[in-house]
């Protein structure tokens, strides 16, 4: 142990603490470098852009979405700042990569509505208006225009096509 001028420093304890005045927040920082701050900003967006090509990004983008929309049944599909977090981007740095991947998130979230939908639909024992609730459809009629625009019929007459 060993003691300092503003308290008592205790190692190997379970957890490391250092608590200061929020005021030092205030303070300019007198090593902060804005060039090598670019520097390092530029480097993370080529790192990310490499594990983008390299990691299948697409792939993960959309395991993330269709993993949010399996664990929170009835609220629908996870938001663009869900998923950027679980990928430990901020939202913009997803929107400019999938930008990059000649796609956007609105797209890929239609595109898991689109197939999620459809599988639900063989399954004759969920009520179409169940679906849409699962899917986080706000009303029925909203759903019904979705599935339309996709498949150029209603969820209806798509579940009789497939009887």
């Amino acid at each position: 142990m060993t003691q300092t001028r503003s308290g008592l420093l205790r190692f190997g304890q379970p957890h490391n603490r250092f608590s200061f005045s929020s005021s030092y927040l205030d303070y300019p920082l007198l090593m902060a470098d804005p060039v090598a701050l670019r520097l390092a900003l530029e480097q993370c967006e080529q790192e990310m852009t490499q594990l983008g090509r390299h990691g299948n990004f697409l792939s993960r983008v959309r395991q993330l979405i269709e993993q949010g929309c399996t664990e929170k049944a009835g609220s629908g599909f996870p938001g663009v700042e869900q998923v950027a977090a679980a990928l430990h981007l901020s939202s913009r740095t997803l929107k400019r990569q999938l930008a990059q991947h000649e796609t956007s998130f609105s797209e890929l979230l239609e595109e898991s509505s689109k197939r999620r939908s459809v599988l639900l639909l063989e399954d004759h024992r969920l009520s179409i208006e169940h679906i849409s609730e699962r899917l986080g459809y706000s009303d029925l009629s909203n759903f019904t225009r979705a599935f339309k625009r996709w498949t150029g019929l209603t969820p209806k007459a798509y579940r009789q096509s497939r009887s």
